[in-house]
């Protein structure tokens, strides 16, 4: 009889202690090291194209209408004046963009409206 209670006592408690360590997991904030998530979506950007600024915007290819300030604090106006944080001033040529976190990618493509993955 008292094998079956000293028994019962570890066994109980192993189990609160088990229990324990989970809620004190679950609890935990987040880790400081992981990178904090980008405010704008990857495949978001603006362009020129046929001497217009052009932007994706939600998947959908839309006329830039108005001065944007992007994350790293480049100003792209909508003549395509881009004006870096650093004061550099550069001017948009056809086929030239940049990404949403400020980075210039200078080129010659046309860039097309996403098109919706077809289902199978």
């Amino acid at each position: 009889m008292k094998k079956l209670s000293v028994l019962l006592s570890v066994m109980m408690f192993v189990c609160c202690s088990v229990f324990a360590q989970d809620a004190t997991k679950m609890q935990q904030p987040p880790s400081p090291a992981s990178p904090p998530m980008p405010m704008h979506k990857m495949n978001e950007a603006i362009f020129m194209q046929q001497g217009k600024m052009m932007m994706i915007k939600d998947g959908k290819l839309v006329a830039m209408d108005k001065e944007m300030t992007l994350v790293n604090g480049t100003k792209v106006m909508t003549d395509g004046t881009v004006m870096m944080k650093d004061g550099t001033k550069k001017t948009m040529k056809n086929g030239d963009r940049i990404t949403m976190d400020g980075k210039m990618i200078e080129g010659r493509t046309t860039v097309a409206p996403p098109q919706p993955m077809e289902k199978k």
